[in-house]
């Protein structure tokens, strides 16, 4: 009779850490022209330039929770972006540039995008038409398709969300 084989051990899935993703620079000295357009119950996203390559980009600052469940959402969302990063081919998704730490705050640098918040849009009557409501619902789909294609989903799908920024993880 043979032998049988032992078990092979199972490799442990690597647990996350936010310090996996944070660059060691200091934000502090690497953008300039910063404004803030948009505040939430997150912190504050702020437009900006980065002094390295002259691109504006929007940083996402916010406190960063000591631990728990919203330490690990927060690890989460930034493993997400950075994995859909690495795929540079989806256009229908915001570029994640990078994430750095000033004293209790992270800044999560994404591309910046312009087109406001779609309820604003929508007030102010820009677009309104069918036509408009439907050009910007199928880039919506595009984009949440392409998550759903990699096993993600959106957790923040609203009209109060900045139009290019809604398809953020």
């Amino acid at each position: 009779m043979p032998t049988p084989e032992a078990p092979k051990p199972v490799a442990e899935p690597k647990v996350l850490k936010l310090e996996d993703f944070i660059l060691p620079e200091d934000p502090n000295t690497l953008f300039t022209d910063v404004t803030n357009i948009d505040e939430g119950s997150y912190g504050v996203v702020y437009a900006a330039t980065d002094i390295r390559t002259g691109q504006r980009v929007a940083i996402k600052c916010m406190a960063i929770p000591e631990r728990g469940t919203m330490l690990n959402a927060l690890v989460t969302e930034i493993a997400v972006m950075y994995a859909l990063s690495q795929e540079q081919s989806e256009e229908y998704i915001v570029q994640y540039l990078g994430c750095y730490k000033s004293g209790t705050d992270l800044w999560v640098v994404m591309e910046l995008v312009t087109g406001g918040k779609l309820t604003d849009i929508i007030m102010n009557k820009k677009f309104t038409d069918e036509r408009h409501i439907a050009a910007i619902m199928r880039r919506c789909m595009h984009g949440i398709n392409f998550l759903h294609s990699r096993g993600h989903w959106h957790r923040d799908i609203k009209s109060g969300t900045r139009v290019t920024l809604l398809l953020t993880i």
